[in-house]
């Protein structure tokens, strides 16, 4: 979040061109890959190191266990599998754009800043949009938005100033939603599942990512 903040709030002067102001903006096009790990087949001779056991079986005759053709989800290694082919996405677009946009890339969830005029932003977006799409990436077009003003990224709220710096805050829900699991650890007495106490460490760690301030207390 803190990298996306700076991408927000530092103009580019690899250039050396200076835009006037009134023909330049800021935008930000969030989208998300679809099925992300999914997306990813094995090799058939690895499909026997990617297996799952289910309590009960999902089709008569089918037996206790699943033998995955994709990566999936839940495995130890699959996020850094995923990882080397959306670095390659991420690397690859990023080279085809001028260095005045920035991209960062969370797992499957890239978050690219554009400045120039309009008309150089939504080209910019066709450009790698395209290039996405040829690699074979499944692009959540329900969720993407593409803005000037305020945004959510990973969890994190970003509204950029009139004075050029950039607000990060929670998302109420968030906030709620953490108050909520913090809860029972203020009572002073009974238990806590340790899932839930899991749960509660996770979300103040995400907090210490957006308030630096907070870390020792996490």
């Amino acid at each position: 979040p803190l990298d996306h903040g700076m991408d927000l709030a530092e103009p580019d002067h690899s250039s050396g061109e200076v835009l006037q102001p009134s023909n330049q903006c800021v935008c930000t096009l969030v989208l998300d890959f679809t099925d992300a790990f999914m997306s990813l087949a094995l090799h058939q001779d690895e499909r026997r190191y990617n297996c799952a056991e289910v309590t009960m079986p999902l089709l008569p005759g089918m037996g206790c266990i699943l033998a995955w053709k994709v990566v999936g989800f839940g495995g130890r290694a699959f996020p850094l599998l995923f990882g080397r082919a959306g670095s390659f996405a991420a690397r690859t677009g990023q080279a085809l754009l001028s260095p005045a946009q920035r991209l960062q890339l969370y797992v499957d969830d890239p978050a690219l800043v554009l400045r120039g005029s309009l008309g150089e932003c939504r080209l910019d977006v066709d450009i790698i949009l395209m290039w996405w799409l040829a690699l074979g990436l499944q692009l959540a077009w329900s969720k993407g938005t593409f803005t000037r003003g305020d945004h959510v990224w990973v969890g994190v709220r970003f509204r950029p100033q009139p004075n050029g710096s950039v607000l990060m805050s929670l998302p109420d829900d968030f906030r709620d939603e953490t108050l909520k699991t913090l809860a029972p650890l203020a009572r002073g007495n009974g238990a806590v599942r340790i899932e839930e106490e899991r749960s509660a460490v996770g979300k103040c760690a995400h907090i210490s990512h957006i308030i630096p301030e907070a870390t020792p207390f996490v």
